[in-house]
Parts: structure tokens; C-alpha cells; sequence
């Protein structure tokens, strides 16, 4: 999986994209299907992250569950299927740059609430997906992109712990520490793994 760094970016903004990229190169022969479809990921994340100056992650999971009205901030976890300290890193990210203000409501605690430039970015984020999922229809053609997306969706379900098969396999070990926190209820958007760990939602 993509590994992210500041703001959860999978592609370092002063990096080279395709020194990045270098060892996702090679026909893939011999390769598990889960290596090979995470280099399909971030192939896709960089070039989203080449021209949106948000990252893949924070679009994918908070940007996309926010909105003018206001979301609790501790509803966040439930809402993208992150873990806290990834839903901190991404509020922040997002209060700090301007698309969002985050404030205290009475009995409600912490909100935050896009602000206009928060919607542009949303918009700009959706967009763009479906850009890039057009590029790669003539890139690679229509019908092997279409495959690929058909099985994605039977694998992923809704992503929720009941409707996907995908989930059905992120059981924890009995004897680890993460038998022992409350499971969540929806996979991430986008994998948020860190450096300090292999979890996808960022913890």
C-alpha cells in the first residue's frame, strides 16, 4: 500500500513522481495479487496528487464526509473508518490551509465545517478522479480498466463490517492489542498506512 507522509501525502510534493514510482515498474510476473493491485493504487495517487494539491487520503476519506453544516469531530472515525490519530492529522491539515474551521458547539463539542475553498477542493477532488479513471480507459483500455473496477467492487462491497468481503479478512489476532479496541464500522476510502505501522486506517 501507498505509505503517506506530511499532510498524507503518498507522492512528497518535491519529489519526482517517477522515482516514486520506480519500483512499481516491470511487468509483474510473480508478483501476489494484492502487491499488484497496490501498485494500481498508487500509480492512481500520484498522478491525482501530481495535480491537486491535497493528498488522496484526506480528499478520500475526511474532505469527503465534511460538509457546511458541520460534523462532529469525534463522529469521524466512525464516518471514514480512520483511526483518531489519522483523522487529527487530516482536520488539521485542512483548518490550517484554509478549507475548513473547526469550533466548539454547545454540547456538540468539536465541528468542523468546510469553508468555500473546502467545497472547491471537494469538488475538484471528485472531478479529478473520474479524469484520471478516463485517461486510463484510453491508457489501458476501457475493458481491462472496467474488469478491474467490476472486481474491485465485488471485493469491497459498501465497505461497511457486514457488506464487504474485504472486511470479512481484517480480523485481528486474538492475542494482538487490536482484538482489543472497538472495531470499526466502515473501511477507509483510501488506506491511510503510516510509517510507523502497516493499518490501513492510519493507526
Amino acid at each position: 500500500m501507498p505509505i503517506v507522509g506530511y499532510g498524507q501525502f503518498s507522492c512528497e510534493p518535491n519529489k519526482e513522481p517517477r522515482k516514486l514510482a520506480a519500483s512499481a515498474k516491470g511487468d509483474g510476473a510473480g508478483l501476489s495479487l494484492s502487491t499488484l493491485m497496490a501498485r494500481v493504487l498508487l500509480m492512481f495517487t500520484i498522478e491525482f496528487e501530481r495535480e491537486m494539491k491535497l493528498s488522496m487520503a484526506i480528499c478520500g476519506n475526511v474532505l469527503r464526509v465534511t460538509d457546511d453544516v458541520g460534523v462532529r469531530v469525534r463522529d469521524l472515525e466512525e464516518l471514514t473508518g480512520l483511526a483518531k490519530a489519522a483523522v487529527a492529522v487530516s482536520v488539521g491539515f485542512l483548518e490550517r490551509h484554509g478549507l475548513a474551521v473547526v469550533e466548539t458547539a454547545p454540547k456538540a463539542g468539536k465541528q468542523i465545517r468546510l469553508k468555500a475553498t473546502g467545497f472547491v477542493a471537494q469538488e475538484a477532488a471528485r472531478k479529478l478522479v473520474g479524469e484520471i479513471e478516463a485517461r486510463w480507459a484510453v491508457r489501458f483500455g476501457a475493458d481491462a480498466v472496467g474488469v478491474v473496477k467490476k472486481q474491485l467492487r465485488e471485493l469491497v462491497g459498501d465497505g461497511s463490517a457486514d457488506g464487504s468481503p474485504l472486511f470479512q479478512g481484517l480480523t485481528p489476532h486474538a492475542g494482538g492489542w487490536r482484538a482489543k479496541v472497538p472495531r470499526p464500522r466502515t473501511l477507509p476510502h483510501f488506506p491511510v498506512v503510516s510509517h510507523r505501522g502497516g493499518y490501513p486506517d492510519g493507526s
